[in-house]
């Protein structure tokens, strides 16, 4: 039939009409609209129920409109005229029938809905969507009422609605058939109507001022889409039984038969007024508004943008929010399936992250529209269309939720706009449960930050209006009130903000807010509680419903009082009452805020019901005897008998446990911890420090008398097996500042833990306070800490500095204060770098220092990098900081807050070069050699800067994707910054986002710099922890194992003090993200800083004898050639010539040649024939090796100055060589010995050799010389 259709509306488009008659705008009578523009509508029925006239009304308007907008004008307007109009889809809606009675009731009397048959005859399922036609919904058995109810309406709006369209259902109903009038009128010529789809169809025709009705033209486009100009004329002729009916030469103006006559229909008033809209998006003559509802509690909320478009095809909701987020820079919206995640700047700071912005991390996005036609929102699929006039409200929200309301309005100023704090310009606030909060939109100049905000009020609004919160952490201002009555004012918010680089605040007062506060929708009318009197144990929450009438009140706030504090409290806001310790009685009072005539009234007795009977401890066992040993913890959590007595807390006391720090052998620390519901109570953390028994007495506190002793035997750990500590992996650990001094635990490669395994090494020995960074470097550990000891700690501290062996892990020495020259003060430890086997460098709060470590057991300061800027103050510790470090090639590259990177000469122990980035974060050295660091650029995006480490120069840039985020360094509490990287794979791996752990977001990516692509490895949210309801949250700093492949990721439970006694070490692929191993620590403040792996292999150097030829000026040979470390990156490896140990072979004359280093390179200049030995020094990640190599001055080349063929290749296995065919090659080893002659057998000739990994040189005729590296 659809076919049947198309053919004849081609047919119609071209078919010729008998002579018509011209339209005379002069003759229309009946009017729609106001405005200079004017067009025509005509209606032709051809129902034999008149003498075929067709019927005229012109419609005036301004702007643009379609032939919609003049149909529904008109209709709206008329007494007489009544379209069926039907949303069919994207590009608009249909005319589907008409009627013309005396008077709209008239016809709303008779017209009826076919049902029944409408559930037979239509391709529509109204009861199981029919998928294959787009449909997503069905209306089930209430279809039939709603073509009822949209007649009803079709009374006062003019038009009939039709309701099972597209917009709701994906399909329309195409049901026009069984829209009829009733059998009373059908024949009446007094009730015209004429719809049908299958039976007949409305066709369109369109033409212009002058035009007869014969040359009106097919329309090739729906109403929706047709953009009307002065003059334009539309017909609207109906089809019946499909047939084509030519225009009638019968117009008739003035519509006497029916009583037409026109009014004034009221405005069509939307939610939103277009007027007021801000910032537009798009351009065309169609417009809609479109609000974002983030429902997390931050601002801002309800936020409105206008929408503007042109064409005959409407945008589908997915687009539309799609073209709002690129035009503002400050949203996100990214679309994957069925996943909607929308992000929002709120703070303007360029980064989407904090507790500040909408950062989109639960529920879905569902979408709602109010279209013209709509008397309510519409929840439907994203894939729907915005019509013209719409509201779309785009709410995030539970995929369950299917309700939307809009309380406030909050425009969203244009990007250029000069308002920089915006608030909505009415609120009607009907007092309820839910607190009245003021969104705030804030766009400051770039770098600008708020300070404050504070709330205002006028006159009138000053008794009910206790305080207007400040907006400083969610943007939300939340209003408190007292002695409400309704009344209406103005808010609004005087703002303080500072420009980048100034130092005085900015003063900006926001607009004024109309606040019309109105009395609760349902007030309490009664109260009273369920129980008049309560008998109730001692400490225990006591349960008694307050009962509300209506029990749907929607303002239900009480004041609550207790007549005996002594016995019973009560939260003056929740009304939870507990009894307290003391047994008596007491009156609990709720009085209902909004009407404090209403009160209700119970008594509460207490008593001692449940007295503790005996308690233990998890860590006791049958005797009475705690266990532990030096370094460990154990929670005195009590388990009671009976299970829950009246009184939860005991009197716990130690005794004859030493007199000082210096010999206590055990302590107790008082923590808080939270269930699931967020209660908060405490218990002792009971920790041992040296080997010997003490007592613990524990009391109740009752009354009953119950008292108990306990043994605590802190007992030496097992520390005679000898453990190699180079086969597994360090984990260092801060630990418990205030309490503990840093440590670290050993992971076999079984993943099996040797906890405190320095303090096993060394008994009673620790490190530093705060130990945050360690390297393994020429063999041993090195440990910095920020102070050198935690004064909490009975143990002594080890210094900011400790040495240890790597292998064995015994002390070999430390350093306690970091100073140098005239200074006083000691800097605190940051990170470290090898520099030499004699030197490291130590970062600082202030410079870099330089430490000899010659004598490992006795380490020194020797010195300052000069150059380094130690801020204003040096004591400061949180400005001009230097962080991570790297040794690359003869540089070290160091991260210095708020300046940029230090390029350093580590043999004149100054700054060379000074790259000037105040955004920089972290530094790291990716496997290929390259320096890269992590900063931000300006327009907030994370950039990863790749630097030459020979030139010194930028080699790359690299921008993180936005919804990604940023790397940074937690500089208010320093840790080595989430940015690694790896000696085998070219490929940096970080965490962006920061947190005082530095542990970041908990999401862990890498960047693999050969390819170019950012990968997703890994995500900790939502990874649940010990207490039932918490989560994991990241620790410290990742690092990549290339021995198997994973990053090594610390978390604790997320939440504060007893709950970091979690902990947790995560081993994962670093290619698939899969957790290979979880390793559960045992319950210790350990707050774990990064892993540290061992160096087991020393430098290899490939290379024992050399031939160069005597004739040759100058040969260079690169060393990184030869040479190689299978745990550190090669490029570092540095090279040494001792001239000394140079020997001349027999009979040979010792200056054979001059032999020299330079960088990497070493410089060979023969001046005679002969042999002789020289000493090679290879040093890498503090390793030295001495290789002896002999130089032969010969007649024959070995390796010489060559010159690269450009057609010649090897990529390390085969050998190319075009356009050679016929020559004959040799192949050289570094000595100079042939190892193979061949001839090139075509122009493409390709080989392959057996040869070890080595350089070569191939030689050819013609000096066809050619240098290869076989892999």
């Amino acid at each position: 039939m659809k076919k049947e259709i198309f053919a004849l509306a081609l047919g119609l488009a071209t078919m010729s009409v008998r002579a018509g008659t011209t339209v005379d705008f002069d003759h229309i009578v009946h009017w729609a609209g106001e405005g200079e523009k004017r067009a025509a509508l005509i209606i032709q029925f051809n129902d034999d129920k008149a003498n075929g006239e067709a019927y005229v009304w012109g419609y005036r308007w301004n702007g643009s409109a379609s032939g919609e907008d003049m149909l529904r004008a008109i209709a709206r307007a008329s007494r007489c005229l009544t379209p069926l109009i039907q949303y069919t889809g994207n590009m608009g809606s249909t005319l589907n029938g008409i009627g013309l009675t005396d008077g709209r009731d008239a016809l709303c009397d008779y017209l009826v809905y076919d049902f029944e048959g409408a559930k037979d005859g239509s391709a529509f399922d109204f009861y199981n969507p029919n998928t294959s036609l787009g449909q997503t919904d069905v209306p089930g058995d209430a279809g039939g009422q709603m073509c009822v109810d949209a007649i009803e309406r079709a009374r006062t709006v003019g038009y009939i609605e039709h309701p099972i369209n597209a917009f709701r259902y994906g399909y329309p109903s195409y049901d026009y058939d069984y829209w009829k009038l009733s059998e009373d009128v059908a024949y009446d010529s007094g009730y015209r109507w004429q719809a049908g789809w299958y039976e007949g169809y409305w066709s369109y025709w369109c033409g212009g001022e002058g035009d007869t009705t014969d040359d009106l033209s097919y329309s090739g486009l729906g109403m929706s889409s047709r953009q009307l100009e002065d003059g334009s004329i539309d017909l609207w002729n109906f089809c019946p039984n499909m047939t084509p009916c030519e225009p009638s030469a019968t117009l008739d103006y003035d519509i006497a038969y029916y009583s037409e006559e026109m009014t004034e229909p009221e405005p069509i008033v939307r939610p939103i007024d277009h007027a007021d809209v801000k910032f537009w998006v798009g351009s065309g003559e169609k417009s809609a508004t479109v609000v974002f509802q983030f429902n997390d509690g931050r601002g801002p909320e309800n936020l409105i943008y206008g929408y503007r478009w042109t064409g005959g095809w409407d945008d589908n909701f997915e687009n539309v929010v799609k073209n709002i987020a690129k035009a503002d820079p400050r949203m996100n919206a990214v679309f994957e399936g069925n996943t909607v995640k929308i992000t929002y700047d709120s703070d303007c700071d360029g980064a989407i992250s904090g507790t500040k912005d909408h950062t989109d991390i639960a529920d879905t996005w569902n979408f709602y529209a109010n279209r013209v036609a709509d008397n309510e929102y519409i929840k439907v699929p994203k894939s729907r269309w915005l019509n013209p006039a719409a509201v779309l409200i785009v709410s995030h929200q539970p995929a369950d939720v299917s309700e939307v309301s809009l309380p406030y309005q909050l425009f969203r100023p244009a990007p250029d706009s000069e308002e920089l704090f915006t608030i909505p310009a009415h609120v009607d606030y009907a007092l309820a449960d839910k607190e009245l909060t003021i969104p705030v939109f804030m766009q400051l100049p770039e770098g600008a930050k708020l300070i404050s905000t504070s709330g205002k009020k006028d006159a009138n609004l000053t008794s009910i209006i206790n305080s207007i919160g400040s907006a400083n952490s969610t943007f939300m201002s939340t209003v408190k009130f007292k002695n409400f009555t309704p009344m209406s004012g103005e808010v609004w918010l005087e703002c303080s903000y500072r420009k980048n680089g100034e130092t005085k605040d900015n003063k900006y007062t926001t607009n004024r807010m109309t606040l019309n506060a109105m009395a609760p929708v349902r007030p309490v009318t009664a109260i009273h509680y369920e129980q008049a009197s309560v008998d109730a144990r001692l400490s225990h929450p006591v349960e008694n419903t307050l009962v509300f009438e209506p029990a749907d009140a929607t303002y239900t706030k009480m004041a609550y009082a207790t007549s005996n504090r002594n016995a019973a409290t009560v939260n003056s806001t929740t009304g939870v009452v507990t009894t307290t310790t003391t047994a008596g009685s007491a009156d609990i009072t709720a009085t209902y805020d909004y009407d404090k005539s209403l009160t209700a009234t119970y008594s509460i007795t207490s008593s001692l019901v449940n007295p503790v009977e005996d308690v233990t401890f998890e860590g006791a066992d049958a005797d009475g005897v705690i266990t532990l040993t030096p370094k460990e913890m154990t929670g005195l959590m009590p388990i009671f008998t009976p299970e829950d007595p009246d009184i939860h807390t005991l009197n716990i006391e130690l005794a004859d446990n030493g007199t000082s720090k210096d010999n206590y052998i055990a302590t107790m620390y008082t923590v808080n911890i939270w269930d699931e519901n967020n209660s908060r109570s405490q218990f002792n953390e009971l920790s041992g420090h040296r080997a010997g028994q003490c007592k613990l007495t524990v009391k109740s506190n009752d009354g009953s008398g119950f008292e108990k002793e306990f043994t605590i035997n802190v007992v030496e750990p097992e520390r005679e097996t000898p453990i190699d500590y180079t086969t597994g992996t360090i984990m260092l650990n801060e630990e418990w500042f205030g309490h503990t001094n840093g440590g670290l635990n050993w992971y076999s490669p079984d993943y099996e833990v040797v906890y405190q395994a320095y303090e096993r090494e060394n008994p009673g020995e620790s490190f530093g306070c705060t130990s945050q960074y360690g390297i393994i470097y020429n063999d041993m550990l090195f440990v910095s800490s920020k102070q050198a000891k935690d004064n909490g700690d009975p143990l002594p501290g080890g210094g900011r500095l400790v040495i240890a062996d790597a292998t064995t892990l015994k002390r070999l020495g430390s350093i306690d204060d970091i100073m140098w020259g005239t200074e006083t003060k000691s800097s605190d430890g940051r990170a470290l770098c090898g520099i030499n086997p004699s030197k490291i460098y130590m970062s600082t709060n202030a410079g870099i220092y330089v430490i000899d470590i010659a004598d490992p057991t006795a380490p020194a300061v020797v010195g300052k990098v000069q150059g380094v800027s130690e801020g204003d103050n040096p004591a400061d510790l949180y400005n001009g900081q230097v962080g991570d470090m790297v040794h690359a090639g003869e540089y070290v590259f160091a991260v210095c807050q708020n300046t940029g990177i230090y390029v350093i000469d580590v043999l004149t122990d100054a700054v060379v070069k000074a790259i000037e980035d105040p955004n920089v974060q972290g530094v790291t050295q990716s496997a290929d050699g390259k320096v890269w660091y992590a900063t931000i650029d300006s327009n907030k995006l994370g950039n990863f800067v790749a630097l030459d480490i020979e030139t010194l120069e930028e080699a790359e840039r690299v921008v993180v994707p936005a919804e990604i985020g940023t790397v940074t360094c937690g500089w208010g509490a320093w840790r080595t910054t989430q940015f690694t990287s790896s000696h085998t794979v070219n490929s940096l791996f970080f965490a962006p986002g920061s947190s005082v752990s530095n542990g970041g977001g908990g999401v862990y990516y890498s960047y693999d710099i050969d390819n170019a692509t950012f990968k997703k490895i890994f995500d900790i949210n939502g990874m649940a922890a010990h207490t039932p309801g918490m989560k994991q949250g990241a620790y410290g700093t990742i690092r990549y194992d290339a021995r198997t492949n994973e990053i090594i990721v610390g978390t604790t439970e997320s939440k504060a003090s007893g709950h970091y006694r979690y902990n947790w070490t995560h081993f994962v692929d670093a290619t698939t993200g899969k957790i290979n191993r979880t390793v559960e620590l045992r319950p210790y403040y350990w707050f774990q800083s990064h892993a540290i792996f061992p160096d087991l292999h020393e430098p290899e150097f490939n290379l024992d004898e050399m031939s160069v030829c005597v004739n040759d000026t100058e040969c260079r040979v690169n060393l990184h050639d030869f040479a190689n470390d299978n745990d550190n990156i090669n490029a570092n490896i540095k090279f040494a010539l001792d001239q000394a140990e140079t020997v001349a072979e027999e009979g040979a004359a010792n200056d054979v040649a001059d032999v020299t280093l330079e960088g990497k390179h070493l410089v060979i200049k023969p001046r005679a024939l002969g042999s002789k030995y020289f000493n090679l020094n290879v040093e890498s990640n503090g390793k030295t090796i001495t290789k002896p190599v002999k130089l032969n001055i010969t007649v024959a080349a070995g390796i010489d100055d060559v010159n690269d063929a450009s057609s010649i290749f090897c990529d390390g296995r085969i050998l190319s060589i075009d356009g050679y065919n016929g020559e004959t090659f040799a192949i050289y080893d570094v000595t100079g010995r042939k190892m193979v002659e061949f001839t090139a057998d075509s122009d493409n000739y390709r080989a392959g050799f057996s040869f070890g990994n080595g350089v070569y040189v191939l030689r050819g005729a013609n000096n066809v010389i050619y240098k290869f590296i076989l892999k």
